[in-house]
């Protein structure tokens, strides 16, 4: 695969507009506009900088990534033990007490699917030759030489 990080930035774009269109659903459902503006600002952020290129950028999208798919793993393991976490929000709709099970886990794992995709490709050696340059750093032959 070719420029993944172009391809990744605009999956994160993609990801930013489906957030919308989300938070716009979750208004029409409840009459309550909640903009997740830490969600969104990662996206955009995160977008740009996979498409500049940037090591660093890709490092932070790597680990926020990780993050969120531990949360979204623990959300989907207590919703399927019994328990719905009441009090969060997943792509702009509420969890509440009376929230079906079955929603909440399909969103906990449709939220693991999305953020799985960035933070296993962006881990692939292609996209780390792709950011760090053409120059893959091999620690044993660089342990050796010394």
């Amino acid at each position: 695969m070719k420029d993944i990080g172009k391809l990744m930035g605009k999956y994160f774009f993609v990801l930013a507009f489906l957030n919308i269109i989300t938070i716009l659903i979750g208004f029409y459902q409840s009459g309550n506009l909640f903009i997740e503006l830490g969600g969104m600002i990662f996206l955009i952020w995160g977008g740009k900088s996979l498409i500049q290129k940037s090591p660093k950028g890709r490092k932070v999208v790597i680990v926020i990534s990780g993050l969120l798919l531990i949360v979204s793993l623990v959300i989907s393991i207590m919703t399927f033990l019994g328990d719905v976490p009441t009090g969060l929000r997943i792509w702009g709709f509420e969890i509440t007490e009376n929230s079906d099970k079955s929603t909440v886990y399909l969103f906990s794992l449709f939220t693991f699917i999305l953020f799985f995709i960035p933070f296993h490709f962006l881990r692939t050696e292609t996209a780390i030759k792709e950011f760090e340059g053409e120059k893959l750093i091999d620690t044993d032959e660089e342990l050796e030489m010394e």
